[in-house]
């Protein structure tokens, strides 16, 4: 006499554990924006028989007056792209040492155009985005609060040395 036996309905479900997906080192579309724009303003062009790199940022900031603000606004513009990648505050606030950096030194005639050629703040917010994008909290207001606090304080900084420098050598003509 045969038995049956009745085996219960059973599936076997496969289950792999994966890690968080975390963005460390990749690249999206506004990376590669920024890339860009880093790029064309640090390192556009070569000197000859040399690996030494510039861009148009010490082009631009030839430009009598307005040349240094432009770089600015670009500069700016980065770090703004970059609040989107949940950065981590610390590295919004060294960002914006970059830009204000750059524009402290591009007050100064000369001296800063050949400090442009060689500090390269673009490229180096660029580097900081790529290293560390995605690992901070999701973005929330205060960020925002902060990167513009930053960067109004850099424009500031700016305009008041440009117009510092338009009245010292306005100064200088009227004692002739």
């Amino acid at each position: 006499m045969k038995t049956s036996e009745k085996k219960p309905d059973a599936q076997q479900i496969e289950v792999e554990v994966l890690p968080p997906d975390r963005k460390t080192h990749g690249t999206t579309e506004v990376d590669t924006a920024i890339g860009a724009i880093a790029h064309i303003m640090d390192s556009l062009f070569r000197v000859p028989g040399t690996k030494f790199r510039f861009g148009a940022n010490p082009l631009i900031g030839f430009i009598p007056v307005v040349g240094d603000q432009i770089d600015a606004v670009v500069s700016a513009s980065v770090l703004l792209r970059s609040v989107k990648h949940r950065l981590p505050r610390i590295v919004l606030a060294r960002m914006g040492l970059n830009v204000l950096l750059n524009a402290l030194f591009q007050g100064i005639p000369v001296v800063g155009d050949w400090v442009t050629f060689v500090f390269k703040a673009n490229q180096q917010n660029y580097r900081l985005l790529q290293k560390y994008a995605g690992q901070g909290k999701p973005v929330t207001r205060g960020d925002w609060i902060f990167v513009f606090g930053i960067i109004g304080g850099s424009f500031a900084l700016a305009i008041l040395l440009s117009f510092l420098l338009v009245y010292a050598v306005i100064s200088q003509f009227r004692t002739w």
